[in-house]
């Protein structure tokens, strides 16, 4: 079948070159990264280590060694190609050709677009068996029905390149991120510039659930039209042979429910991109807020004072046109009172 070879190249087109175009942009911008990282993350260091040796605190000393240690694990992601391709670009595409081959079941380093492939030609046969049973003898029920299986197999290819499409948008705009990633890595070290690395992680992530829902979805869609072709099965070619010789109406139900299939197939495909949106934007927002450095006031364990009219320990009973003492509020015992 023709349509399994399209897959596959156009795999092949579009990643390979992807991947030697990102490797390159990534040498190019680590080029310019590393040269403004060092002397403002000197910069910083100086000055952190003026502020620990001013105040005199151990908390502030343990800051700023802490910040050395990253500056190192940084500055060694975002000038060293091998580093960054292992621990960075390695571990995104890793990750996904292993969750890949465990979801979909293929053998190990294989492209997703040969599951692809599998579905096609499970999908083609469907309609080839229709095809082959249409009966010589009537031209207009023939025409009729070699009509309806050649927009079948319109339909059914149409719906299976959609997906298609959007997994390898989803590579190729994931593996584009990571391009970028020696820019928001830098980012990562300095305060101001953390939401920046916060938002270019969560684009990652997405990239990658995207990926794995599909994946998902793809792998289901197989077991299900598998299922579905074994029961169907007896109906298509009762005698076992070569020939589809079965009752064409039940053949044209059966086709009818593979189509019915590839829309579900779509409709979970579309929706596991707003799954993958959703969930990175929700849990994945509370995941990246990681304590940076500082911290507020620890909530005072006394209990506030105030005015009491039934005589409570502690309280101040006002008497005629006295005044009683202000009352706290809940927030000031996690920033403290005012002055």
């Amino acid at each position: 079948m023709a349509i399994q070879a399209i897959l596959v190249d156009a795999w092949d087109a579009v990643t390979v070159p992807m991947q030697a175009a990102s490797t390159a942009l990534i040498g190019s911008l680590q080029g310019v990264v590393s040269h403004w990282f060092i002397p403002l993350v000197s910069a910083y260091l100086v000055i952190m280590l003026f502020i620990a040796m001013w105040s005199g605190e151990e908390l502030a000393v343990l800051r700023f060694w802490r910040h050395v240690l990253l500056a190192a694990v940084v500055y060694s992601l975002i000038s060293g190609l091998g580093l960054y391709n292992y621990y960075v670009t390695g571990v995104v595409n890793g990750t996904m050709s292993s969750l890949a081959t465990a979801i979909g079941g293929g053998p190990a380093g294989q492209s997703p677009a040969h599951a692809f492939n599998s579905l096609a030609v499970k999908a083609f046969d469907v309609g080839n068996a229709v095809y082959k049973a249409v009966p010589d003898q009537s031209y207009v029920k023939a025409a009729g029905l070699a009509f309806a299986v050649a927009l079948y197999w319109t339909l059914v290819q149409l719906a299976l390149w959609v997906v298609f499409v959007l997994y390898l948008c989803s590579y190729v705009l994931t593996n584009y991120v990571v391009g970028y990633g020696v820019i928001f890595i830098a980012m990562y070290f300095f305060e101001p510039t953390y939401m920046f690395f916060d938002g270019w992680f969560r684009a990652v992530v997405a990239g990658m659930l995207t990926q794995t829902f599909l994946i998902g979805d793809l792998s289901l869609m197989s077991n299900v039209l598998t299922g579905l072709l074994h029961t169907v099965g007896a109906e298509i070619n009762p005698t076992g042979d070569d020939a589809a010789n079965g009752d064409i109406g039940f053949m044209v139900w059966d086709m009818l429910g593979v189509f019915g299939l590839f829309v579900l197939f779509v409709a979970i495909a579309f929706l596991s991109v707003r799954l993958a949106m959703a969930i990175t934007g929700g849990a994945h927002a509370q995941l990246m807020r990681l304590p940076r450095s500082g911290g507020g006031r620890p909530p005072s364990s006394s209990p506030p004072s105030g005015g009491s009219s039934g005589g409570a320990p502690g309280g101040s009973v006002s008497g005629g046109g006295g005044s009683s003492s202000p009352r706290s509020y809940a927030f000031q015992n996690s920033v403290g009172s005012a002055p």
